[in-house]
């Protein structure tokens, strides 16, 4: 089981994991955020855009490093990183949440929200 790790962005403290179902590795993974002071849970989601052909049996492609581009960079996003986690938080929390929002809000678009943000995806699968 994931444990929760702090963030700080745009001064707010919050608390985050990013989990992976272990035995289907073709489910959505998801990051949770909590904020103790305004007792509020985000729970985004990120669901392949192929039905899972893009992950390969033990590998979610979001834990091990999901190649997109930026800017005409490569990069490999990684949920497990700090940077990305603060990107995608901020961007809730500017566009998405109102301040005043309490309880346990969910989003099932974050891949979409990656997009938004700059980033594109091209997958290069292989038959099997």
């Amino acid at each position: 089981m994931a444990f929760f790790r702090k963030i700080t962005v745009n001064g707010k403290t919050f608390e985050w994991r990013f989990s992976v179902d272990n035995y289907d590795w073709q489910l959505p993974s998801h990051l949770v955020f909590r904020a103790p002071e305004r007792k509020l849970k985000i729970i985004l989601y990120f669901i392949p855009d192929d039905n899972g052909k893009s992950v390969q049996i033990g590998k979610c492609p979001f834990q091990t490093g999901l190649r997109a581009f930026r800017e005409g960079e490569v990069v490999l996003i990684n949920l497990n990183q700090p940077r990305f986690v603060a990107e995608l938080l901020q961007y809730l929390l500017e566009v998405r949440i109102k301040p005043e929002e309490t309880g346990i809000v969910t989003f099932s678009d974050g891949k979409e929200i990656l997009r938004v943000l700059g980033y594109t995806f091209q997958y290069f699968l292989t038959e099997v």
